[in-house]
This record gives structure tokens, sequence and C-alpha cells, in this order.
């Protein structure tokens, strides 16, 4: 079998039944595309290659920045670099294993982080570069970014 049979069948084998990981659900194979991917998306995609694949963090991350930074080269934004995109994902796994450390706690502060961060998962993972809206020339798609960028991300993109 090839490397993405491979990849496809380990895919379709990952269930419901599957383990959730707490406040982000189920691990994904793959980002969906319907628009650019949101922290949620991005971190049970890195989960599915660590948790489920078993590869490292640094190589899961690695590959699931690589897909995001494909997505978003499809819509025709300039990203940041790599290393700046995958220090961000780290960054995320960091606040995420953070609070589940002490997800036992009850105190109200606790709580609310939690909320937080919950609410945080439906956010974009914007890897677009610093300087984004001024390097971009089409006003329609400056006006798709601010879309997604927007807290309730309404309409998708075609690719």
């Amino acid at each position: 079998m090839k490397i993405n049979q491979i990849r496809a069948f380990r895919c379709m084998m990952t269930s419901t039944r599957e383990r959730a990981w707490w406040l982000i659900g189920h691990p994904e194979c793959e980002i969906t595309r319907a628009r650019l991917p949101s922290k949620g998306q991005v971190l049970r995609k890195l989960y599915f290659h660590h948790g489920i694949e078993k590869k490292t963090k640094p190589v899961a991350a690695k590959e699931v920045i690589e897909a995001v930074l494909l997505i978003w080269g499809r819509a025709g934004i300039p990203t940041s670099a790599l290393r700046t995109a995958k220090e961000k994902l780290l960054s995320l796994v960091a606040k995420y294993e953070s609070l589940q450390k002490h997800r036992k706690r009850a105190s109200e502060t606790a709580r609310m982080k939690e909320e937080m961060f919950k609410g945080d998962l439906e956010d974009l993972f914007d890897v677009a570069s610093s300087d984004v809206l001024d390097r971009m020339t089409v006003e329609e798609d400056k006006a798709f970014l601010r879309s997604q960028r927007e807290t309730e991300r309404p309409r998708p993109w075609r690719a």
C-alpha cells in the first residue's frame, strides 16, 4: 500500500468511538476546506497525528502547519514563515495542556479559563503575515480575510 492509501485507511478507521479529547473533541485526520481552519480544527488534527498515529509533537505540528499553509495558499493569502506558524501552534498546544493539567480544579477562575478557551476554539487559526492587508491587492480577497477573522466566521470560501 502507498503511504496516502495507508493514511486514508487510518482516517476511515478513526470513528466517533475513538476517545474524545477533553475540550477539543475527537481527533480529525483532515481539516475541512470549506473555510480557513479554526484553532479547534488545528488542535484536533495535531492530536490525530500525535495521539493516533503516534508521531512526536514537533513532527505532528510540522505536518499540521504544512497542511494549514497549503489551505491558506490556495486561498491566495500571504502567510507567515513555517517556523513562526509552528511556534504559534505549539503555543496553543501549551495553553491547552496547561488547562488540561488543572482540569479537575473546581474554582470559578479555572472554569472561566476553560470556557474562554472553548470559545476561542472556533476562532480562526490566523497564520497570515503581519502586513497581509498591505500586500494583498484584490479587494475581494481582503474582504474574504476580514470576514474569516470575524468571530462568527460566516461565509465559506470556494477553492
